[in-house]
């Protein structure tokens, strides 16, 4: 890939160096990217990442682009060989991953993908991990509890991280599904906050524009 000049780890920490959060307009920008992208990798690829994080989200500020990148752990989840449980970094490991399955139990699907999502979002809002778990034990009893979103955050953006953060992965919503949620209504409206060029399904694109919210 292209040189990137920043991923989004670094500006959540840099925001927060400053006792600031991503702006309420450019979370929903960038979640809204995220999400399409693991859309595709999951629908057209058949691929899972399994390792989602903000490092792994290259950014760039001028034009308002994310891209998913760091395919080093991708699978095809159904290829016939098994699927390691140890995937994914901990504070963006969903459940599935940090607990024991009886024997029984289906596999993993990319509904673990969602949840790194969610956190992705959840972090990039509050400008913490959501789950900062200090060991697979401690995660574990971390993701047990009822997520806490920050107080700031928009009612339609935690509705949508609290749906991606279901302890039942069937009760997540898909990559592409989480693309449709209202959350994301007012960057496809016209006048809204204009999307990257890439997105020019949706409207028309100067590279002169400011991401104003």
């Amino acid at each position: 890939m292209e040189l990137a000049p920043t991923n989004l780890d670094h500006v959540i920490r840099r925001l927060a160096a400053a006792g600031l959060t991503a702006s309420a307009g450019h979370g929903k920008l960038y979640a809204y990217q995220m999400f399409r992208g693991l859309g595709y990798v999951h629908e057209t690829a058949g691929l899972c990442h399994r390792d989602v994080k903000p490092s792994n989200l290259l950014l760039y500020p001028v034009t308002g682009v994310l891209k998913l990148c760091d395919f080093g752990t991708a699978k095809d989840l159904l290829d016939g060989v098994p699927n390691t449980r140890y995937a994914c970094s901990r504070h963006y490991r969903a459940p599935e991953l940090l607990f024991d399955q009886p024997p029984d139990a289906p596999d993993y699907t990319v509904a673990v993908d969602v949840w790194s999502a969610g956190c992705v979002y959840a972090e990039l809002t509050a400008g913490t991990p959501l789950y900062p778990g200090t060991s697979v034990p401690h995660q574990r009893a971390l993701v047990s509890r009822p997520p806490m979103f920050p107080e700031w955050a928009a009612a339609d953006a935690i509705r949508l991280m609290a749906a991606t953060l279901q302890f039942d992965p069937s009760a997540r919503p898909t990559a592409a599904e989480a693309c449709d949620h209202e959350c994301f209504d007012e960057l496809k409206r016209p006048g809204g906050h204009r999307l990257p060029p890439l997105f020019d399904d949706y409207n028309d694109y100067d590279a002169d524009d400011n991401y104003d919210d």
